[in-house]
């Protein structure tokens, strides 16, 4: 089972503008299934449409998509995940808390120098 992290202009041109921002809307941030068999993903396919959720599944049927938070703003969490990094929490249950991804927090334990909290990537929607 792979693993793969997409960015905003991928998203576009594989679902389309709309269909990604309903996608970003729905799990940006998050680490999700992307189910082989039709009707796996009845929340995002509700979310983006079944055009969209057969795109998602036709490339990446039974691995995990890391999807960005586009419609979040970072300077707005970085004053809220350090105290919560310095307490130990892990970087998934830190990002779920919040509503922002889990990249964001590993960048902003970087860029800090904080120890190393657990690294749990799969959270799934």
């Amino acid at each position: 089972m792979g693993s793969h992290w997409l960015s905003v202009p991928e998203l576009e041109a594989m679902l389309g503008a709309d269909a990604a921002r309903r996608l970003t809307d729905e799990a940006g941030g998050m680490t999700v299934y992307i189910c082989k068999r039709p009707g796996g993903n009845k929340q995002l396919e509700r979310a983006i449409g079944k055009k969209a959720i057969a795109v998602l599944r036709e490339r990446f049927g039974g691995e995990n998509v890391g999807l960005p938070s586009a419609t979040r703003r970072r300077a707005t969490f970085k004053s809220k995940i350090i105290p919560l990094l310095e307490a130990g929490l892990s970087l998934n249950i830190i990002a779920q808390t919040l509503g922002c991804s889990w990249r964001l927090v590993a960048k902003v334990r970087q860029d800090t120098g904080l120890g190393k909290a657990k690294e749990d990537k799969g959270a799934g929607v």
